[in-house]
């Protein structure tokens, strides 16, 4: 007789958590390093295996833990302009860890840079955009999400307990503030829909972009390289050097863009969380419904304290700059 299929327990979720944390931190560095990216894939199915192992093993109910369905065109729509909002809100707490701290930032951007760039763009785009969108989303948003979930039946603790581990994994306290915020959106996209398609295409989209900017800026240092006669390693290196100068003397005013930038973001994000809940019963036609007034307030008054901060650091920079 088939085993009776079980909802997921907090300590077993905890002890997926455990795991894939001994995977990142203690395994991986036993990995050669000759087998260059092929380590991070190799952690990246390490990390799939266990997610998936541990539901079979603790006879979970896969369409409960592992939620995927046909996606729908207003869903997939609500998700980008939602990946679009998000990463424009969340460059704004990039830029003030920038201002705060250029050095550890910038290294930690070079570093990431050198090791997507050591491959093909192909094999970047599978290492670090597509198996992390999968693997990491099945054991956070999957596996630990579930067990909690199952012990709350509650929406937000789900959601921030998950994207605090999630953003404790990356190793990096400049790290942990963006991918945080990242995992409370993942966490928000899986529990609205049901359906970690989004999650995982939300997941996959924020690891590609980066990627295919990078391959194109080193695609156009070579050319210009070529042009001017240089070695095209030497003029990578000679942007790095340049932007990392640059990144240690942001002035006020393009901080005040980047905040600017990120009150729009905010707005896209309500735009995109409208759209991913259109046509579903019970929920407003309109963008803006009498019964969510509230909501909007607190939305808008946090887009508006952005944009205006935004403003006047522009104003406060360029007089700053008229002094000198």
């Amino acid at each position: 007789m088939e085993n009776e299929k079980k909802q997921l327990r907090l300590w077993q979720g905890l002890l997926v958590i455990i795991l894939a944390g001994l995977e990142v931190f203690v395994f991986s560095g036993f990995l050669p390093q000759w087998l260059g990216m092929g380590r991070s894939l190799i952690g990246e199915l390490i990390l799939l295996g266990t997610a998936v192992g541990a539901v079979a093993v603790f006879h979970g109910n896969f369409r409960s833990v592992f939620p995927i369905h046909k996606p729908k065109l207003t869903e997939v729509m609500g998700t980008l302009l939602i990946y679009l909002g998000a990463s424009q809100a969340i460059s704004v707490v990039t830029m003030i860890e920038m201002y705060i701290a250029p050095e550890m930032v910038t290294e930690t951007s070079i570093g990431l840079s050198s090791m997507f760039t050591s491959s093909s763009m192909i094999v970047a785009i599978i290492v670090v955009g597509i198996a992390p969108a999968i693997c990491e989303e099945a054991v956070f948003r999957g596996v630990f999400f579930n067990s909690i979930w199952n012990q709350t039946h509650g929406k937000w603790i789900p959601i921030l307990v998950t994207a605090a581990v999630f953003g404790l994994f990356h190793g990096s306290i400049i790290r942990f503030f963006p991918t945080f915020l990242l995992g409370i959106v993942l966490g928000y996209l899986v529990y609205e829909t049901n359906n970690m398609f989004y999650n995982v295409m939300f997941h996959a989209i924020n690891n590609i972009i980066p990627v295919l900017v990078l391959y194109g800026m080193q695609f156009l240092m070579q050319l210009m390289a070529r042009a001017l006669g240089m070695n095209g390693s030497g003029m990578w290196n000679f942007v790095m050097d340049t932007a990392t100068s640059q990144v240690s003397q942001l002035s006020p005013a393009f901080m005040g863009i980047y905040m600017i930038d990120g009150g729009v973001g905010l707005a896209i994000l309500y735009l995109g969380n409208h759209v991913l809940h259109l046509g579903r019963e019970g929920y407003p036609k309109e963008l803006f419904p009498k019964e969510k007034r509230k909501q909007q307030f607190i939305w808008l008054a946090l887009a508006l304290a952005l944009a205006v901060t935004g403003g006047m650091m522009i104003v406060a920079g360029t007089i700053q700059g008229l002094h000198f």
